[in-house]
This record gives C-alpha cells, structure tokens and sequence, in this order.
C-alpha cells in the first residue's frame, strides 16, 4: 500500500477514537503519522543497498523494481513480536502513546498483509515519483478521505 493509505486508515481509527473523547487531536495525527513511519525501512534498505540517499531515487526504484528484501523485520513477524514488546513497556509510560503506536503500527501491518490479486493499476508521475497504484487502493483512499470529512465536519 502507499503511504497515503496508511496515513489515512490509521487516521479514521484514531478519529473515531477522538470522537470518544479517548485520544486528543495530538495522539490522532501522532497514529497517523506513525502509521507511515513503519515504511522508512524501505528507505532505509534503498540506502544501505544502493548508496543513494536521494528519496525520488529510491522510491522510483522500489516501484519499478519490487525487492522481496526491502522489507525489513518489523514488517515479519519477529519484528512485530519486538515492536510488541517496546509497545507494552510504552503503556506503562503512557497509555496514549502506546495506543497511538499500536494503532499506527498494527494498521499499517494489517494493509500490508491484504493481498489482492486484481491486477489494473492507475500509472502516473507526480513530482517525478513515480506510482503504479490499484485501482482499489485508490477507491479506498477516497473511501477513508471521505471518512476523515464526515467525522471532523
């Protein structure tokens, strides 16, 4: 999933959670950016892999050529069994913080292991980065987009 995605599923979760009076408005952008966050290890192999820092680079690359090991170990189970763990030893710190992580760790994890096999994607450059992005990816943004506007309005 792209990080639109995550950013906006992990952001409907945390609203609703406002509208609760669970989360203040801080922990709810916090979830969501946390959300993306989880994917910096494709950057960060992007890095060690080829030496290029530059962001466009590596994610035009990652587009175009799909690397089984990009992914690192917090997005494999280990890793989630380790991110488990910190995020416990974090609710006896903060209740709030360990939500806002739990929520945006798990809910990226969760989009990520949805497979579907639909192959038509939407194909376009913007700012030079390059997206091939599913059909259903996009409808489910504008799903959660419009989520986010009828919880906040």
């Amino acid at each position: 999933m792209y990080p639109l995605t995550h950013f906006l599923f992990a952001l409907v979760i945390a609203s609703v959670l406002h509208l609760y009076q669970i989360f203040n408005i801080y922990f709810v952008i916090l979830t969501a950016i946390i959300g993306v966050l989880v994917d910096l290890d494709h950057y960060l192999h992007r890095i060690i892999k080829f030496k290029d820092y530059n962001i466009k680079n590596c994610w035009n690359r990652s587009i175009l050529h799909k690397d089984k090991k990009q992914r690192t170990l917090i997005h494999h189970k280990k890793g989630a069994m380790i991110i488990s763990v910190i995020l416990l030893g974090i609710y006896f710190i903060s209740k709030s913080l360990f939500l806002a992580g739990a929520i945006g760790y798990y809910s990226h994890i969760f989009l990520d292991n949805l497979h579907y096999k639909l192959k038509e994607k939407i194909k376009f450059k913007e700012f030079g980065f390059i997206v091939r992005m599913p059909i259903h990816e996009l409808i489910f943004e504008v799903i959660l987009a419009i989520l986010v506007l009828l919880i906040y309005l």
